[in-house]
């Protein structure tokens, strides 16, 4: 396969990036667009002018003969759509985060994908040069010799919203929304075969008002801590960081930089200094880093290694679904 043809359901802000980076990577083209809002569907048809099939029938894809499919629709429907998308037979599909809103939807996925068909979950921080690096640097590390690894995923979208919103939500809220990537970072960091969450609250602080995800948990046997919150103050732009504490040194890394700090010395790092630049700028690098490597393996008919498979995705949704069954028992106890 020279090229793969590709369908996008879901137009929405997503879509219309994975689109642009689709048809830039010059792996794939997209063909068709799905999606539910008959305006829009209106007025993509005058724009394309049947250069790309726009409908709001999922079917009609089997037609075309797509050969990949982005879900890029809200959390909640990622299930339903995925089910239906797997019938078709097309060789590779991305869903964006998180794979589904539940362990057991996430499972049945899983399950049902057939071995040919390459499945990935849209968690692009792992393609940030920084948090690559970071890896780099634990698998030189013994997990016995980290003392404790912490993270945060922060937003300050709801910044001055009167009232708490509704941090967790039926679904899990911003831990869902935001805290995913983290979570999926530090289990792809420390290649994670086992983890267990010990706690999980909600703290209030003057700057994040509304109110701050905790979590508590072992990884593979290491402390590890994970806060989110969409109402943190000074993160305009949402951002990852983790740091990573060993008997050496300690080591931050956020999407930014990278600063080591030993004995009295701080060592500083740069993203732009290493250097994986990419063809196409659109929305952030790591995006088209992505959508290359999947489209690249559907391409070759090889396993996207580098990005989060299904099963990645499920470990995901397992950890969040036990930190809100914590949270729910510790609650409701009080």
């Amino acid at each position: 396969m020279d090229k793969a043809k590709v369908a996008i359901i879901g137009f929405g802000k997503m879509g219309v990036l994975h689109g642009a980076l689709v048809n830039a990577t010059g792996l794939g083209e997209v063909v068709a667009i799905v999606d539910k809002d008959r305006r829009l569907l209106k007025a993509l048809n005058e724009l394309f002018r049947n250069k790309v099939r726009v409908t709001d029938n999922i079917e009609e894809l089997r037609d075309i003969g797509v050969d990949v499919v982005f879900i890029t629709t809200p959390i909640p429907s990622h299930y339903s759509i995925a089910m239906e998308v797997l019938k078709l037979n097309a060789k590779g599909l991305f869903i964006e985060k998180t794979l589904t809103d539940s362990t057991d939807k996430s499972n049945k996925l899983l399950n049902t994908i057939g071995n040919g068909v390459i499945g990935v979950v849209g968690f692009q921080k792992r393609f940030i040069p920084t948090f690559r690096k970071l890896k780099d640097l634990i698998q030189n590390v013994s997990l016995n010799e980290i003392r404790s690894i912490r993270a945060y995923a922060y937003s300050e979208d709801f910044l001055g919203v009167r009232g708490a919103p509704g941090l967790l939500g039926p679904r899990g809220g911003v831990l869902r929304d935001l805290g995913s990537h983290a979570v999926d970072l530090l289990l792809w960091l420390l290649n994670a075969k086992d983890a267990s969450i010990i706690n999980m609250g909600i703290v209030r602080t003057e700057d994040a008002p509304c109110g701050e995800v905790q979590i508590n948990a072992l990884i593979n046997g290491v402390d590890a801590t994970i806060s989110t919150s969409w109402c943190k103050e000074g993160f305009r732009v949402p951002e990852v960081g983790i740091s990573v504490i060993t008997d050496r040194e300690e080591v931050f890394v956020n999407d930014y930089e990278i600063v080591i700090r030993r004995d009295n010395t701080v060592e500083k790092t740069y993203e732009a200094q290493l250097e994986e630049p990419v063809r196409y700028l659109l929305g952030a690098p790591e995006y088209y880093r992505e959508d290359e490597a999947f489209l690249m393996s559907v391409v070759a008919g090889n396993t996207a290694l580098d990005c989060a498979s299904f099963r990645d995705g499920v470990l995901v949704d397992w950890f969040i679904d036990e930190a809100l069954r914590v949270y729910n028992a510790h609650t409701s106890g009080r």
